[in-house]
């Protein structure tokens, strides 16, 4: 069954680029389009205001196109094919992905421009189906698990190295209480002074003028930061 689905839509797609010539590619190019367009959206909606990437959602109204037309010259010359993956092997990306969210964003602008590509609009149609549903669920299924409300992220504390020697051994009982799930992640000592960094998966109402003021008393820290990250800090 399954390869006979498959070739169904190998001879759907040979049949449609044959048949529709420039009007097809250019429809297919369009329709690309308009899904890195969607792409984008959803990114923009559901990520780009919880978290600090690359950025790399600006890319993919360039990208969706270019891969479309990239891959229906493919087809078109086997030759051609050969030079372009010779072509291809030399590019690099110059900018890092920081979120995972972006790598699957990318794969989704990918998996579209080659569906538009191979003319399988019903396959492209499948594709948002499923990403606009998980991304929806997403949330309430986080929730469900008990991770709603909670904020995760990393505690950076500055101190004297004989402050940490005589009072460190109290910190990590201090903050499971204040913060909940804590795990030291760090410690460096570099003249005369300590840093020390914990990921926490903190509790909701977190009171943060109190946390500072018991870390203080204790240890007499000189600095004391908290970087937070999304939901669920630690797993």
């Amino acid at each position: 069954m399954n390869g006979a689905l498959i070739e169904s839509l190998s001879q759907s797609t040979t049949a449609r680029a044959a048949g529709d010539g420039l009007w097809g590619i250019a429809l297919a190019l369009v329709i690309s389009t308009v899904a890195a367009a969607l792409a984008q959206l959803l990114y923009t909606i559901f990520f780009e205001k919880r978290a600090t990437g690359s950025q790399i959602q600006r890319s993919f109204l360039l990208v969706g196109p270019s891969i479309t037309l990239l891959f229906i010259c493919v087809q078109l010359s086997l030759p051609l094919s050969l030079g372009l993956l010779g072509a291809l092997s030399i590019i690099r990306f110059r900018v890092p992905i920081k979120e995972p969210e972006e790598v699957g964003f990318l794969m989704v602008v990918v998996a579209s421009a080659i569906a538009c590509a191979t003319y399988s609009y019903v396959l492209l149609a499948m594709l948002f189906v499923i990403v606009i549903g998980t991304l929806l669920l997403r949330r309430p299924v986080s929730a469900l698990l008990g991770g709603a409300g909670r904020l995760g992220g990393l505690l950076l504390i500055t101190l004297p190295d004989d402050a940490y020697a005589a009072h460190g051994a109290a910190l990590e009982p201090l903050l499971l209480k204040r913060l909940g799930r804590v795990r030291l992640e760090s410690v460096t000592s570099r003249d005369g002074v300590t840093n020390l960094s914990y990921a926490f998966r903190g509790r909701p109402g977190i009171a943060w003028a109190d946390v500072k003021r018991d870390i203080a008393s204790i240890c007499r820290a000189t600095a004391v930061s908290a970087l937070f990250a999304r939901q669920g800090g630690i797993q």
